[in-house]
């Protein structure tokens, strides 16, 4: 946890359009909420046709995970977390993409997210981030997992990177934020360590320290 604590700093340039962003978390994961159409992708042409998770044509955002494929496929809920898992996850597990339509990343509990606010040249750099995690096919296209979701709209497509301790989807959040200019460690293996410098704020600004 140790890298929780140490939060580099992230100058912005000043005067730049910002735009609104979220991070949301559970007890184990976290997801990065990013705008539909964003400032380099639009990310219903990404998810396109058959690709696209249910209610996206309705959502102005995105809540997007990278994480371990059996834990995503085998723990739909805390109850549902097993040894047998946790090894197989933890060594160099395949990788998957979760996303979820959101309507507003403000109807999530406050005690579950928090709303973040950054440049547009910082919301470019953290699209390209996201959708380089994305295993594409051979024409470009993501790819979604046949029959998986978790029934709320949500869906799974192949990702790039295999899951160990030093490789969690925590991590892959932290690496996405520092990408947006937000203070967080430069070591975030658990949820905790994504929310435990984030909470509490109702907007957090890129570029200012915590």
């Amino acid at each position: 946890m140790v890298g929780a604590y140490w939060r580099p700093p992230a100058p912005d340039v000043p005067g730049a359009r910002r735009v609104e962003i979220a991070v949301i978390w559970s007890p184990i994961h976290s997801d990065i909420v990013l705008p539909v159409k964003g400032v380099s992708v639009d990310w219903a042409n990404v998810f396109d046709g058959e690709l696209a998770p249910d209610g996206l044509t309705a959502a102005d955002y995105v809540a997007i995970g990278w994480g371990s494929e059996s834990f995503y496929h085998d723990v739909p809920t805390m109850a549902d977390i097993t040894p047998g898992i946790i090894a197989r996850a933890l060594f160099f597990d395949r990788t998957a993409m979760h996303v979820t339509p959101l309507a507003d990343p403000a109807i999530i509990p406050k005690e579950s997210r928090v709303i973040l606010s950054i440049p547009e040249d910082r919301l470019r750099l953290l699209e390209t981030f996201v959708l380089a995690s994305f295993d594409r096919d051979t024409a470009g296209a993501v790819q979604r997992i046949p029959g998986q979701s978790y029934g709320y709209g949500d869906a799974f497509y192949f990702a790039h990177g295999r899951y160990w301790p030093l490789r969690t989807c925590n991590q892959w959040t932290g690496e996405g934020l520092r990408i947006a200019g937000i203070s967080v460690g430069y070591w975030t293996p658990f949820s905790q360590s994504i929310s435990w410098p984030l909470s509490g704020a109702e907007t957090v600004t890129s570029g200012a320290a915590r």
